[in-house]
């Protein structure tokens, strides 16, 4: 059995047509995607930005290690288009919401800043999964930044080139 490279978990709500497009769009041989519908979670207590997210893209150690450096950067490519189409379809104005409800007078703004709709996890190595927490209010040029920078900081981070001061200590963490 192949390595999974990418996989997205979706709460079964949500059409999982998006998520097929998502996977016809990145799908090429030898690329294993994993699609997995899990059951609405129902209420629970948490720090907002470790709150799973409705639909949470997650790309393996392996992708980088293995597959990127098979199929050189043309499925980069691939990879970076299919998470801001995946992305567009569950950020902004008219997407499906998550209800958040905070201690009274803990919090001044009843509206969560990141979304808990869509966010993408990597793993960095072993032990550590780096998150991408995207803010509800992102246009859809900013977001597309987003993308190309957590993907560019990952590549960096896997090719063991040195990272820029800003996030030097990750690997400490």
């Amino acid at each position: 059995m192949s390595d999974i490279y990418l996989g997205i978990s979706y709460i079964d709500s949500l059409s999982p047509e998006s998520i097929e497009r998502f996977k016809s769009e990145v799908d090429v041989p030898g690329l294993s995607v994993s699609i997995e519908a899990r059951p609405e979670p129902g209420p629970f207590a948490t720090l907002e930005w470790l709150a799973p997210t409705a639909v949470i893209a997650y790309i393996a150690k392996p992708y980088f290690e293995t597959f990127l450096k098979e199929m050189g950067k043309d499925h980069y490519a691939l990879l970076k288009k299919g998470l801001k189409n995946l992305g567009a379809r569950f950020l902004g104005e008219n997407v499906p919401r998550v209800k958040v409800i905070y201690t009274p007078g803990k919090i001044a703004n009843t509206e969560s800043v990141y979304s808990l709709t869509f966010s993408v996890v990597a793993a960095a190595n072993e032990r550590l999964r780096i998150k991408l927490l995207l803010q509800n209010n992102l246009s859809e040029i900013q977001f597309g930044e987003a993308i190309d920078a957590y993907l560019n900081f990952l590549v960096q981070l896997h090719e063991g080139n040195p990272l820029t001061p800003e996030v030097k200590g990750i690997d400490d963490a």
